[in-house]
């Protein structure tokens, strides 16, 4: 799913989240945490390590079914879900890298040599590029149609050669519980 790691880079990602939530019923979203493999152990599906945690109070519920982990977008904490409920989700990939090269002749008639210019930069399409993590996010599910079970967003988000996001830091934890007050901050100022 994603990973957000500085609120420096929160707006473009929050008119994202603008973009394709705009159902005002959507309290939650799934990231990409499970404990499915060994219960009560929570674990990114990406591989990285499971160290920061920002559950909501009481969470994560240890009771059967509860085995997948949400975003609230109204404070960004952490709930424990059933894997098969549907909602929407979002997820990371890596940003490819893009080279292009510049080849400069010298104009003597003695000598033609060839100088390479390299400009390195980050590309995501329509996806939204956070510089400090190197990944590419995007929100899916912007109607209730298009909501997803945990592994049916999973699927979907590898399709796209990535997972489910990942949450490492306050930072990120800052950004993703950002998006329903940004959200609803923008509608109050169009309505």
């Amino acid at each position: 799913m994603f990973e957000v790691k500085n609120k420096i880079y929160h707006n473009k990602f929050l008119e994202q989240a603008l973009v394709n939530f705009n159902d005002t019923t959507v309290t939650d979203f799934w990231i990409g945490a499970n404990d499915l493999e060994f219960p009560s152990r929570w674990a990114w599906l990406d591989g990285t390590i499971f160290e920061f945690k920002d559950w909501d109070k009481g969470q994560p519920q240890n009771t059967s079914g509860t085995n997948c982990a949400a975003a609230i977008m109204k404070y960004g904490k952490w709930v424990a879900d059933d894997c098969y409920t549907q909602k929407p989700y979002a997820c990371m990939i890596q940003a490819l890298t893009k080279t292009t090269h510049t080849k400069i002749a010298s104009t003597t008639t003695s000598y033609v040599s060839k100088e390479t210019t390299t400009l390195k930069s980050k590309t995501c399409g329509d996806w939204e590029y956070l510089d400090k993590t190197g990944f590419c996010y995007k929100f899916f599910g912007n109607s209730s149609t298009d909501h997803l079970t945990f592994w049916g967003a999973e699927n979907k988000c590898q399709k796209f050669g990535g997972h489910l996001a990942s949450i490492h830091s306050y930072g990120e934890a800052f950004l993703v519980g950002s998006i329903e007050i940004f959200f609803y901050y923008v509608l109050s100022k169009l309505f």
